[in-house]
């Protein structure tokens, strides 16, 4: 059976860290005040990049566990695991993470976890002598954010391992709420990539402590090893603005809850010829090309209504300072992500988004084209959408609303067999 452990400690038990004065308390502040009990006496590998640090006094979870771990009997730490943009989250996307380096603050080596086989990581961990592997890292609710799928990988590594190793998965928000599920579910025949690896929407709705529980229903020889540290307070209505939590960017290109409120929306703009403002202080929220006239592309976005009666697009010019266009005058628009509501669909604002920008584009200068992640052509874009008939319809001159209501029925079928694994209501 998969076991959800919602750990209740006294306020006045040894060792308890004061109360944390957000409504939200995470997984990782739950397990720390019972003094990290749950591990008591594993060797452990911990899985955590910058967003793994404590709300109440903002200490990173890898600094505090390996000042207190290999005393006498208890926990010890032995070695990092790292996402992509690597543990303290200074490499940009797809610029290779190392293979082994070491920490310098806590001398731990860490070992990067992107694109490592199951089987390999296995035996890394098996020869380190891993029992146990702690995960704290802040996922985006959506699904090509290559966290999860890291995880994903973690958790087959830990299935080819000695049965009593376990995964201990201590949960945070979605931060787009457990509401909103939207997209098409990935396609694993044709389009399994380091963006998706099990078939789930393109908006998912779950924390990454729910979706540990619907991969390891997924993975076998998981039965029993996959424990969740629930947070307290957090309801699946809140947006990450209601979490009262701050929010420490987990890679360097969505810098503010903003940044990731858009991110659904505007990201498949970086599978094509267009800037989606990497290299700009406001990544995800702004994007244009050189060859566009910024207030045509704003008047036919906000013409769209995405944000109801309110414009939510900004005609803006920016240069980016690498990525797309860089040291190039780009024409767009800036999208205004606080004038959008729950109610808005992530997935059918960004089909809104990409059909504007090939209707306002000169001929033959939208293109879809992943280049710029060693991806040239319609790969990139297949990838993120999870299927290829996203791109197709597109190019047929297909409405967003044509689209969107093509993947509806996909996004209500997940939502309904992903509830089973909720742990908040």
């Amino acid at each position: 059976m998969l076991i959800v452990i919602l750990m209740l400690v006294m306020v006045l038990s040894v060792g308890a860290r004061s109360e944390d004065s957000h409504p939200v308390v995470l997984g990782n502040e739950i397990f720390r005040r019972a003094n990290y009990e749950l591990i008591a006496g594993e060797k452990v590998a911990i899985f955590s990049n910058p967003s793994g640090f404590f709300q109440s006094d903002l200490t990173h979870i890898v600094d505090d566990m390996a000042a207190q771990g290999g005393k006498d009997d208890d926990f010890e730490v032995v070695v990092i695991l790292s996402p992509e943009h690597g543990f303290r989250g200074d490499l940009q996307a797809e610029t290779g993470d190392p293979a082994v380096y070491v920490d310098k603050e806590t001398g731990l080596p860490v070992v990067s976890a992107y694109k490592v086989e199951p089987a390999v990581l296995a035996k890394t961990l098996e020869r380190m002598g891993v029992t146990c592997i702690v995960a704290d890292v802040q996922d985006v609710g959506t699904r090509l954010y290559t966290f999860i799928w890291t995880l994903y990988d973690i958790q087959a590594a830990v299935a080819l391992m000695p049965t009593d190793t376990r995964l201990v998965v201590l949960d945070r928000p979605n931060p787009l709420s457990g509401k909103l599920v939207s997209g098409p579910v990935l396609n694993t025949t044709c389009c399994s990539s380091g963006y998706g690896k099990a078939a789930i929407p393109h908006v998912h709705g779950l924390t990454i402590g729910e979706l540990s529980l619907l991969f390891a229903d997924d993975t076998g020889n998981m039965k029993g090893r996959v424990e969740v540290v629930a947070m307290e307070g957090w309801r699946r209505n809140m947006m990450w603005a209601q979490t009262g939590l701050f929010w420490g960017p987990p890679s360097p290109n969505l810098p503010t809850a903003v940044s990731a409120e858009v991110y659904p929306a505007t990201v498949f703009i970086e599978a094509t010829t267009v800037s989606e403002g990497r290299g700009t202080t406001t990544p995800f929220e702004v994007f244009g090309a050189p060859f566009y006239n910024a207030l045509e592309v704003a008047e036919g976005l906000n013409s769209a209504q995405l944000c109801g009666d309110r414009a939510c697009f900004r005609a803006t010019s920016y240069i980016p300072t690498f990525g797309q266009y860089n040291n190039s005058d780009c024409r767009g628009v800036q999208f205004a992500s606080a004038r959008s509501t729950l109610s808005m669909d992530p997935f059918h604002a960004g089909l809104v988004v990409l059909r504007t920008l090939m209707d306002s584009a000169p001929p033959s200068s939208f293109k879809w084209d992943g280049s710029w992640m060693g991806h040239p052509g319609t790969d990139l874009m297949d990838w993120y959408a999870g299927t290829p008939l996203v791109r197709e319809m597109l190019d047929a001159g297909m409405s967003a609303e044509i689209i969107a209501a093509r993947f509806a029925h996909e996004a209500d079928t997940f939502h309904s067999r992903s509830s089973r694994f909720y742990i908040y209501s």
